[in-house]
Order: C-alpha cells, then sequence, then structure tokens
C-alpha cells in the first residue's frame, strides 16, 4: 500500500487514512496487506525525490510486491511521465496497481489520469504564483521565511489572520549582515 501528502500544510493524518482506507479494499479483495510505503510532505510531480516510492518499486523489483494499491493514481505521480514509466515498471514484474478511485488501473488509466493529474499542477503551479505575488504586493512573503526572519502572524482587525508578516530575528540578521 502506497500513501503521500504534498506539503507540510497538510494534515500528516492523511496518511494514516488513506493507509486505514487501503486496508479495508485490500481485505475486501482478499488480500492481506504485507507492506506500507507512505511518503509525507513531498509532491507528487517528481518521483525520484520519494524515498518511500523508490523502496516500493525496488520491492516491486525484488519480487516482494504482486498489488500496489493506493487511494488514488494522484498519490502515486502526479507527473504523466512518472505515472507511466511507474506503471510500466511494475507491469513488467507482474505488479498491478489498484487505487480506490480508480479500480484497476490499465492503460486508459494512466493516459488519462496522467493528463488530469499533469494539468491539476500547471493550474497549481499559477495559482501559488498568483497568491505569492499577491502576498508580496501587500507586503507580505509569499513563500517560506527565509532566514534572518521569523514569523509575526497576527489576528487583523477583522478578525481574520494575517498571514505572511515576518520580523527581523536579530540573531541571524547579524550573520546576514556579516556575509
Amino acid at each position: 500500500m502506497y500513501a503521500r501528502y504534498s506539503t507540510d500544510h497538510q494534515n500528516p493524518k492523511s496518511v494514516d487514512d488513506q493507509i486505514h482506507l487501503c486496508v479495508e479494499r485490500v481485505r475486501e479483495l482478499g488480500g492481506r496487506p504485507v507492506a506500507t510505503y507512505a511518503d509525507r510532505a513531498i509532491t507528487g510531480e517528481f518521483a525520484v525525490m520519494r524515498p518511500a516510492l523508490q523502496r516500493l518499486l525496488r520491492d516491486a523489483s525484488d519480487g516482494r510486491v504482486d498489488v500496489v494499491v493506493a487511494e488514488a493514481l494522484d498519490r502515486i505521480s502526479r507527473s504523466q511521465a512518472d505515472t507511466a514509466a511507474i506503471h510500466r515498471r511494475l507491469e513488467f514484474r507482474g505488479v498491478a496497481i489498484h487505487t480506490l478511485s480508480e479500480g484497476w488501473v490499465g492503460p486508459m488509466h494512466i493516459g488519462l489520469r496522467g493528463v488530469m493529474n499533469e494539468l491539476f499542477l500547471a493550474d497549481l503551479r499559477a495559482k501559488v504564483r498568483r497568491g505569492q505575488l499577491g502576498a508580496l504586493r501587500r507586503g507580505r512573503f509569499g513563500g517560506r521565511i527565509p532566514y534572518g526572519f521569523r514569523s509575526d502572524n497576527r489576528i487583523g482587525s477583522d478578525g481574520r489572520p494575517e498571514l505572511g508578516r515576518r520580523r527581523i530575528e536579530p540573531a541571524e540578521a547579524e550573520v546576514v549582515k556579516r556575509i
């Protein structure tokens, strides 16, 4: 069973929930769960960057896996090329993919879902960039907290959180000045 969530902004329990549902499906199919693989807070765009997925692929190559069960194909990959390569590699070893969303995964799923997942990533990138630029226009940071700063989020006068606020961290600022 393979589970993944994308960023540290998401709930870490997501992996536990995915695994729980996959265990139920394996039992419904008459199998028994053998191993779980989970990548936490790692994008689905690049398969090579996910250690648990790489371990699963090695185990499949070594004959220790006969079916990969995941919540959906996008948990395995959001890259069309990686999705196709992973499917081909598993298929060559006689390993099937079954997802809660798609059922038994075949070439049609790989093609259609691969395209849909890649389009989702392109759309997400555009929206994240828009949000980052908007934060910058409002005098906020649009991403991770850079070295030399600390979070200074607070509740605004409208009762909503004002995210993206930062304050200088004096000790780190001295290092930045020295550099």
